[in-house]
């Protein structure tokens, strides 16, 4: 018998090697095949690219699929697309028409979550949403991405700038997408009582209809196209101006579904510190990186993302994420490629980026606190703890 003698880093690649092979396995094949031929919503990023960008971004979404297939306590192995969606139909169903009459009831449940979770000012933007038979936008959203034009650019390195501000759009979108499915998630099991108390049925049905869509995702090669695309909820932020605060618009079917829109408007409106100061650059960056087509990957892959930044945070708290998310949307785009790929291949750098970062938010989010402390005591007549400029605090 002939020996063959391998060093241990060969031993580690072809290890490495049978891993990936059994990680493709797990997927749906048209999920393995996108992700193989570089057709999913983060193809255009250096960290998703190549064979072991490939290889990490399989690794997110089978552990994804795993973590959506552990939701059933049967054997969901052989369960067709078309049989989940008709049970997801008449999931919805069932809850738009329980909800039908507490609607008023549920969108104040909604606004009530918002503002504990976040803790935003009253007047920090404009924020309106309803629960609706029908989806209509009041405007057009782009489903496929405008081509990137590089040839306004004479020089090589502005050139590979714009490509690398479109790499971080790209990526903050599915952040973005990701975070609100996990805080709106979290939201749900935090009101579970108020829900029960307007109809003991719902909780049960919204925990159905959440699983059963996030089972479907995987199951069906979802194409967001103008014919087949079938919304069930959308937001619309406007950024501040000079003139006009910023504003968040949110429709959805039923109330988890406005719920996740809420939030996916918030975490938006928090990671547009990200994008450029000059407006028609940003703005051409986002008819690049931000389009309807991209939404179902962004739904595989953003939860994972979200995680591998706020993992690092000791004790992380809904009320944290305003500080957080906006300060890793303004890194420049070089930094913050660079903290997302360790982030993602989960390198204790990656950690101690993210530790660096929350740490100065906290001191921020304190100081915050801090001072609005000081304007509500100055506010109340009766409080003799701080000295004014009309009283008098005596002579040296």
């Amino acid at each position: 018998m002939k020996r063959v003698l391998i060093s241990k880093e060969q031993e580690k690649l072809i290890k490495e090697s049978l891993q990936y092979e059994s990680e493709v396995n797990k997927l749906p094949s048209h999920l393995a095949n996108d992700i193989q031929s570089n057709n999913t919503s983060l193809s255009i990023c250096d960290t998703f690219d190549g064979h072991m960008g490939r290889k990490l971004l399989n690794q997110m979404v089978a552990e994804r699929f795993s973590e959506v297939k552990g939701y059933f306590s049967d054997d969901v192995s052989n369960v067709t697309p078309d049989r989940v969606f008709d049970k997801l139909s008449k999931a919805i169903s069932d809850c738009q028409r329980r909800e039908k009459a507490i609607r008023p009831q549920l969108e104040q449940l909604c606004f009530n979550i918002l503002s504990d979770m976040f803790h935003f000012p009253e007047d920090a933007f404009d924020l309106e949403f309803h629960l609706v038979d029908d989806i209509n936008p009041s405007r057009t959203f782009n489903v496929f991405p405008e081509p990137a034009n590089v040839d306004q650019f004479s020089e090589l390195d502005g050139a590979n700038e714009y490509d690398r501000e479109i790499q971080k759009r790209r990526i903050i979108d599915a952040i973005c997408v990701g975070g609100a499915m996990r805080i709106s998630e979290r939201a749900l099991r935090s009101c579970l009582d108020e829900l029960f108390d307007l109809d003991e049925e719902l909780p049960h049905l919204y925990s159905k209809v959440m699983k059963l869509n996030e089972f479907y995702l995987f199951l069906e090669d979802i194409q967001n196209t103008d014919k087949e695309h079938n919304q069930a909820g959308y937001v619309e932020v406007v950024l501040q101006t000079d003139d006009s605060p910023a504003s968040i618009k949110a429709e959805g079917i039923i109330f988890p579904i406005l719920l996740n829109e809420c939030i996916k408007g918030i975490l938006e409106l928090l990671t547009s510190y990200g994008l450029p100061d000059d407006e028609d650059r940003a703005s051409e960056i986002v008819k690049v990186a931000d389009a309807l087509c991209y939404e179902p990957w962004d739904m595989r892959i953003g939860p994972a993302l979200f995680d591998s930044i706020f993992q690092n945070v000791d004790d992380v708290d809904t009320s944290d994420i305003p500080y957080i998310l906006p300060a890793v949307s303004e890194l420049n785009p070089d930094e913050f490629l660079e903290l997302i790929n360790e982030c993602a291949n989960l390198t204790m750098k990656g950690a101690q980026m993210v530790h660096k970062i929350a740490n100065r938010c906290r001191h921020d989010k304190e100081y915050d606190s801090f001072e609005n402390d000081m304007v509500t005591k100055q506010s109340e007549p009766n409080d003799k703890t701080l000295v004014t400029d009309e009283e008098e605090v005596g002579e040296y």
